[in-house]
């Protein structure tokens, strides 16, 4: 993780530093006792003295300030270094033991999260993504092949060689193939796609041939190697901005941290998919 990286060379830095100045605080200590061991031996007055030293005092002053800011952005450092291996820690477990959760145990780690969810945007339309087209591709877990000329080469001789079509077919197989493959893709209604693939009936005619005669589940074996796009969301979700804060020790079981200690974070949705951004 950069960000852990990161915190480890800002913690070898502040050290650095702050040695560097225990050493020149060191050396205005040994300039302060060299001057009140002469001053002392050539009789000046306390008053003279003080005036002889205040000048070294006063820069000893700034490096002690200094070096007590150091000690602060070491420390913060360190907490921020715990907060990277927190978070790498409980990234490993979610991508194993978070599958495995029950609804209900999910359910339980939300409530330990102090969530804000923001809609920042409109509420997508709803598609038919679950009507009987898209079905067969969900319950066989599938894609949707892309319908390329190299993909059409592989299952031309299927179309071409069974009796599926008759003289009132006039688009192409290859066009009502198309139809059928984009409708999967995007859960739209048949009526709602392009013009350029002819009339619903049309379309959806030919595709229950196909589906009667198995020669649509033959195409999509002979297709299942190759590329392949998403089925639309059955849910599609509006687009969220969800701000919240977790103690990453309550996945890890690692003892409890303090509250400085408590990352942030603001997940922010990109259609269906999320985004985590730690702060």
């Amino acid at each position: 993780m950069d960000w852990l990286a990161m915190a480890t060379g800002q913690k070898e830095n502040h050290a650095e530093h702050i040695a560097d100045l225990d050493k020149k605080i060191e050396g205005q200590d040994n300039a302060i006792a060299a001057m009140l061991i002469v001053a002392a031996k050539g009789g000046q007055s306390p008053e003279a003295i003080a005036k002889a030293t205040q000048a070294l005092e006063d820069e000893r002053a700034e490096l002690v300030k200094l070096r007590t800011e150091a000690v602060a952005w070491q420390q913060e450092s360190e907490l921020a270094q715990q907060r990277a291996h927190d978070l790498q820690a409980l990234a490993e477990v979610a991508r194993t033991r978070m599958r495995e959760m029950t609804p209900q145990e999910k359910a339980e780690v939300c409530d330990l999260l102090d969530l804000k969810v923001t809609l920042t945007g409109g509420v997508p339309k709803k598609v038919r993504a679950d009507d009987t087209l898209t079905a067969w591709f969900r319950q066989r877990s599938r894609c949707v092949p892309v319908l390329d000329d190299a993909a059409w080469d592989i299952v031309r001789p299927l179309f071409e060689g069974a009796d599926v079509r008759n003289r009132r077919d006039r688009l192409p197989h290859r066009t009502v193939l198309e139809a059928v493959l984009l409708k999967a893709r995007t859960g739209m209604a048949w009526k709602e796609l392009p013009e350029e693939y002819g009339k619903t009936t049309g379309l959806t005619t030919r595709y229950q041939r196909w589906m009667a005669s198995g020669l649509f589940e033959r195409a999509m074996d002979a297709l299942s190697e190759r590329e392949s796009a998403p089925l639309p969301a059955l849910y599609p979700l509006p687009p969220l901005l969800v701000e919240g804060k977790i103690d990453p020790r309550l996945l890890v079981r690692v003892p409890a941290a303090s509250q400085e200690m408590v990352p942030s974070a603001r997940v922010m949705s990109q259609g269906n998919s999320y985004v985590a951004v730690s702060r």
